[in-house]
């Protein structure tokens, strides 16, 4: 068997062997999520009251106006008003019973049995912690990732790479070439942000000469106006002066 077969096979254990780990962690993670999430939620409900001050406060309001307006027959609407208020109440106090029955139910049953999961993938993993990383123990400690270890099985198995430190180099670029693409992906996007904040503000500068000329328009036009009437007094002025001239004259 020559190296690059033995690299394959040791690449393929650490590979396995990483999965296995990050599988149970995964396992272990969601199990204690899922006692956190149990435990608030219980708490949530053993704090949680029906509602009901909005319907006393309208059955007292509605109770009042129609006693006013419509005597005794607002004792029956006042008497309706207080119904719905406590079925209302009853509703809820009996679904926040059964939320709670059914998350004390799962406090009791199934926190347990996630409890015991937990310990039972603790002590799988304290068991087989020397052989997990007996089967890493070949790869550099920061390339102990199922990312890193998958690209360099592959770069060894495809011949782009016969070496550990080949495949190394090749994941390397490989994490450069991701580094440049998304900050060029970011200077792309910056960009057309501030493309679009240009154009938004030659809009605005575009809109704002548009209502200037309008309105520029708008004082010649009232200028025009006023010109026009300044003549037609001053041509009055002289009409009356031309018509007290002629009656001087007779």
């Amino acid at each position: 068997m020559n190296t690059r077969q033995e690299l394959l096979m040791n690449m393929r254990d650490a590979f396995v062997a990483l999965n296995c780990r990050s599988d149970e962690l995964k396992k272990r993670s969601k199990c204690a999520s899922r006692i956190n999430e149990i435990t608030s939620e219980l708490e949530k409900l053993r704090d949680k009251k029906p509602n009901c001050m909005t319907g006393i406060i309208i059955s007292i309001v509605l109770g009042s106006l129609s006693l006013y307006v419509y005597g005794s027959f607002g004792l029956v609407i006042t008497g309706v008003c207080i119904f719905f208020t406590v079925r209302s109440y009853l509703k809820q106090k009996k679904e926040i019973e059964s939320d709670l029955e059914k998350m004390t139910y799962a406090l009791h049953t199934e926190v347990p049995r996630l409890k015991e999961t937990i310990n039972q993938i603790d002590a799988f993993l304290s068991e087989y912690a020397d052989a997990f990383d007996a089967q890493v123990s070949f790869i550099p400690s920061k390339y102990r990732d199922l990312h890193a270890v998958a690209f360099m099985y592959e770069a060894v198995e495809n011949c782009r790479a016969d070496t550990l430190k080949e495949a190394i180099n090749l994941y390397e670029a490989y994490l450069l070439d991701q580094e440049n693409k998304r900050a060029m992906e970011k200077a792309i996007q910056m960009q057309q942000e501030q493309f679009a904040a240009l154009n938004q503000r030659i809009q605005q500068q575009k809109e704002a000469m548009e209502k200037m000329s309008q309105t520029q328009e708008k004082m010649a036009y009232e200028q025009e106006k006023m010109s026009y009437k300044q003549e037609k007094i001053a041509y009055d002025v002289k009409e009356i002066k031309n018509a007290e001239y002629e009656i001087e004259i007779k």
